[in-house]
């Protein structure tokens, strides 16, 4: 498997980083009020594509530090890089001072080029129509929905890649015990939930 990333992955015109989670793009999405949560923190491994999110009641510097502390940094490391809008959960004393204590490089992009922070905002897009129909079908509210759906965002194949942010991160297929992929007008397979 690690010989089909490396022959796929640096191939293919993405961004050369040395490791997962050296570059991470965060934004914050709302979502309708859910088990006294509106809004989730997205961050976006940018080696990847593996998507991480956190419920929380509002969009503050403590739930970013929150989750960089408690969720990021143990799991995955200390991220080189951070890139975000200038969102006053983003730019503030105790996010800055905690990236300069760890080393973290901060950089913002422009509010007014939505592409600049483009992988955060296509999985933003992503996680808001799949947990919708997530929501729809299962009957689930969106706290409760979300695992199913990351899960999907997780295990689905990259166009540019055909490869998963699960199989990139842990260089083996992903196994969830049964076949639920269905296929795509362009051939590849993609997880889907059955009933």
């Amino acid at each position: 498997m690690l010989s089909i990333i490396d022959a796929t992955w640096f191939t293919k015109g993405f961004a050369a980083y040395a490791r997962p989670f050296e570059h991470v793009m965060m934004d914050f999405v709302e979502l309708s009020p859910s088990e006294g949560k509106k809004h989730c923190l997205v961050m976006v491994d940018m080696w990847s594509k593996w998507v991480e999110v956190f419920p929380s009641s509002k969009q503050t510097a403590s739930t970013v530090a929150k989750a960089l502390i408690s969720e990021i940094i143990p799991r995955w490391g200390i991220p080189s890089k951070i890139s975000s809008d200038n969102g006053s959960h983003f730019v503030n004393q105790a996010i800055t001072e905690l990236s300069a204590y760890l080393g973290i490089d901060l950089k913002t992009h422009c509010a007014y080029h939505p592409a600049s922070g483009g992988a955060v905002e296509r999985e933003n897009g992503t996680l808001k129509t799949k947990l919708a129909k997530c929501c729809t079908d299962t009957g689930l509210p969106w706290t409760k929905a979300l695992p199913l759906v990351l899960m999907y965002m997780r295990m689905r194949k990259r166009t540019r890649s055909n490869l998963s942010p699960f199989e990139i991160l842990f260089a083996v297929p992903p196994h969830i015990g049964c076949s639920c992929t269905s296929k795509r007008s362009n051939g590849s397979t993609t997880p889907t939930a059955t009933r």
